[in-house]
């Protein structure tokens, strides 16, 4: 009878430690409010994956389009965590000159591109564009 108990007792701590980790583990996906479309100058097809990997490595981006040919990167993400100009300071900090071209809420954005990745994007929340962040070249 004691020896069930032992046995039941580090099967429960077993799974208590195994559940422990794998929250640890789990990277929880951040509560999208917003959507920045940055204008990028000097990027091509062959930067798109690092641009991507780096703007994915920033605590509450949710999602990254890069369209090198239209010099366009569109990022969904949580405004709580993050703001568009640590997004596009992340963009220009390789040497692509980037500035925020639009920002949008995440309805917005939905209603102007119908859902399509990569549509232009009609209205904006910033006339005239939000700013402009200088690549480590334009200095």
């Amino acid at each position: 009878m004691k020896k069930e108990k032992i046995i039941n007792t580090i099967l429960a701590l077993a799974v208590v430690v195994l559940l422990g980790i794998f929250a640890f583990c789990v990277r929880v996906r951040p509560l999208v409010d917003k959507v920045v479309v940055l204008r990028t100058a000097g990027m091509t097809d062959g930067h798109v994956a690092g641009i991507e990997k780096a703007l994915q490595s920033k605590r509450g981006v949710a999602s990254v389009r890069v369209d090198a040919d239209d010099g366009r990167v569109i990022v969904e993400y949580d405004s709580r965590k993050i703001g568009p100009e640590v997004i596009a300071s992340t963009v220009a900090g390789p040497g692509y000159g980037s500035r925020i071209a639009q920002l949008l809420s995440v309805e917005r954005f939905g209603a102007a591109t119908r859902g399509a990745y990569g549509a232009r994007v009609m209205a904006t929340d910033c006339p005239g564009g939000c700013g402009k962040i200088k690549s480590s070249k334009e200095h």
